[in-house]
């Protein structure tokens, strides 16, 4: 695909998954990486427990005698990546963003066997410069901007949200 003018000579990001490539227009808008993880707290305290620190400083008044004991690790989330990007292809003479968008869409469909028996879309790897995020598209919304006397798109703003799955790493002896 042709360089927009207006990202020449721009380290531009893209996204690769199953074999192709897809140049960003312009590198993302915004940009999010969203990492989560779940606690559990027991139900209450021990009376023999050690007090919260708010007690401790006497900021509660005084003893807690009830409340939640050390919270506990229970398991992290997938990270979220989201952005929102533009396709500009209005200053080509026959500009159409076709390719790039209806790839984007193809990759929201489910094409690859991550696990055995369950079809899933295909990982996609967004880059740009030193970030490398693996995983698969699971928000896709394109808004269309402008269109050519053809009818064909040439701008449009793609809101993507990837949800980590990276390749599986195999155990070594």
């Amino acid at each position: 695909m042709a360089a927009s003018p207006l990202a020449t000579g721009l380290e531009r990001a893209s996204l690769e998954g199953a074999g192709l490539v897809v140049l960003l227009g312009l590198n993302p808008k915004s940009l999010s990486i969203k990492r989560s993880t779940q606690w559990q707290a027991p139900g209450s305290r021990s009376p023999n427990a050690p007090q919260p620190a708010s007690a401790l400083l006497s900021l509660s008044g005084g003893t807690v005698p009830v409340g939640h004991g050390q919270l506990k690790f229970t398991k992290s989330q997938p990270a979220v990546l989201t952005m929102v990007v533009w396709f500009d292809r209005s200053f080509d003479a026959d500009g159409s963003i076709d390719y790039e968008i209806n790839q984007l869409q193809n990759w929201t469909c489910p094409t690859e066997r991550i696990i055995a028996g369950v079809n899933s879309p295909p990982r996609v790897t967004f880059i740009w410069r030193s970030l490398h995020f693996v995983g698969v598209i699971t928000s896709l919304t394109i808004n269309y901007k402008q269109f050519g006397v053809d009818g064909l798109p040439v701008r449009a703003e793609a809101n993507i949200s990837i949800t980590e799955n990276p390749t599986p790493t195999f155990g070594t002896n």
